[in-house]
């Protein structure tokens, strides 16, 4: 795997954002709950959101920017498909599930994820369409874990 150079300080920033930013998002949502039913929902949408990308990356199998000739500006450990994005799925299911609990922070949890889905396309470790994806997957998590839990629990 090729990497590029960082050419300047927004380059810099893409590629803390790319590897550290989840961390820090997933970290928050934690913390922040303030209860343990909060958090059993964002870890139950989170774990939907990285099922439902990872699921979607083996049936595309849709190769890496840097696969492409395009150098990324971050290595990766494990190279998976491209598409959806995982990390913006499973930031977007944060801030969707963390809506039902505080509308008003989610709001800041939802820029998280655009910045994390911004710095997956700036490293070249996505496309664009490999973030919108994954945005749409980790949105709609919230929706099926609440799903799962009327219709194959029994449970409201």
């Amino acid at each position: 795997m090729e990497l590029a150079k960082p050419k300047n300080w927004v380059d810099h920033v893409a590629i803390w954002c790319a590897k550290y930013l989840i961390i820090f998002i997933i970290s928050s949502a934690f913390i922040l709950g303030n209860s343990p039913e909060a958090s059993l929902w964002v870890a139950s949408g989170m774990t939907v959101a990285w099922v439902l990308a990872f699921l979607f990356q083996y049936i595309f199998k849709r190769p890496r920017p840097f696969k492409s000739g395009h150098p990324a500006l971050v290595k990766m450990l494990f190279v998976t498909p491209s598409f959806p994005s995982a990390h913006t799925a499973i930031a977007a299911s944060i801030a969707s599930s963390v809506f039902f609990v505080s509308p008003s922070l989610a709001v800041v949890f939802a820029l998280l994820a655009v910045l994390m889905a911004w710095s997956r396309v700036r490293t070249n470790l996505h496309y664009v369409s490999d973030t919108i994806a994954g945005a749409f997957v980790g949105a709609a998590s919230p929706f099926v874990v609440s799903w799962m839990m009327i219709i194959l629990l029994g449970l409201v």
